[in-house]
């Protein structure tokens, strides 16, 4: 069975909103101009084909509401504009400050407490040095020669080496850098708990001594070598505190677990211990 169907040809200014179903346009849809009467429908249309007439006037549209997420009351463009342009004459910097804020956030950070870097670097020093102190103070004289593992150090050479470590500022806050081939025989392992104590308050007195030093000088570059081979470059205060700082809290903490082992009480470091609050 075949049906026929009837062809209705309609012209496009016969159809009206009505009978799409869609509301009426409240305004006045924009006017679209060919440039050129001919077009070729093989061809993409060019953006110079093309010229568009809008007349929409944005300036005095209704507030805009805020996006869901915010849930916002609506938005009144007219005032906001009027807020800005009051905040922009309430106060007017002056050209050479605008400069100068300019030039001071390519410096980076403006700090304002007045601190030197030496005074922030002394109090750490002054915290961690003391700390150390309170556990060279419980090396037991008779058992100095004692070591947890044949490959560790004995409890005398390891509270030696600790003792030692701020004399590393003399080289690091007065020389540019150090070649490792240049380093001095190992000392000789102290033998009691008073002579580590001596050999650690003198070196920690000429330790801070050294680091009266201006940011230029603590900043400069200090760079390590061995047999002339570059190992590395860094500013002088950050090789301080690795060398001479970090070392010294690397070992103590190797000089807790040697006063564990042998049932002295150990002090508190960076808070309570098992043996002290």
């Amino acid at each position: 069975m075949k049906l026929k169907t009837t062809r209705i040809r309609i012209a496009l200014d016969e159809i009206g909103t009505e009978d799409l179903g869609e509301p009426p346009l409240r305004r006045t849809p924009p006017e679209i101009h060919l440039k050129q009467p001919i077009l070729r429908l093989h061809e993409s249309l060019r953006q110079e084909q093309i010229g568009g007439r809008f007349s929409v006037d944005v300036w005095h549209t209704p507030p805009i509401a805020h996006d869901a997420d915010r849930r916002g009351h609506a938005v009144d463009l007219d005032r906001s504009a009027d807020r800005r342009q009051k905040q922009r004459r309430r106060r007017t910097v002056p050209a050479a400050e605008r400069d100068d804020r300019h030039e001071r956030g390519r410096r980076g950070p403006h700090y304002t407490t007045g601190m030197a870097m030496k005074d922030g670097l002394l109090a750490e020093f002054d915290h961690e040095m003391g700390v150390t102190r309170r556990l060279l103070d419980r090396l037991p004289d008779d058992k100095m020669a004692t070591r947890p593992h044949d490959r560790s150090m004995s409890l005398g050479g390891l509270a030696t080496h600790i003792a030692n470590l701020p004399n590393w500022t003399a080289i690091i806050m007065n020389q540019a850098g150090f070649d490792m081939a240049e380093a001095p025989p190992k000392r000789d392992e102290l033998t009691s708990r008073a002579a580590v104590l001596a050999d650690f308050d003198t070196s920690v007195r000429a330790a801070r001594a050294l680091l009266d030093k201006t940011d230029a000088e603590l900043v400069a570059p200090w760079t390590l070598k061995r047999s002339g081979q570059q190992i590395f470059t860094m500013p002088r205060m950050g090789v301080f505190r690795s060398f001479v700082m970090s070392h010294t809290i690397h070992h103590r903490g190797q000089l807790s677990v040697y006063l564990r082992l042998n049932n002295i009480p150990v002090p508190a470091i960076y808070g309570p211990s098992a043996d002290e609050g």
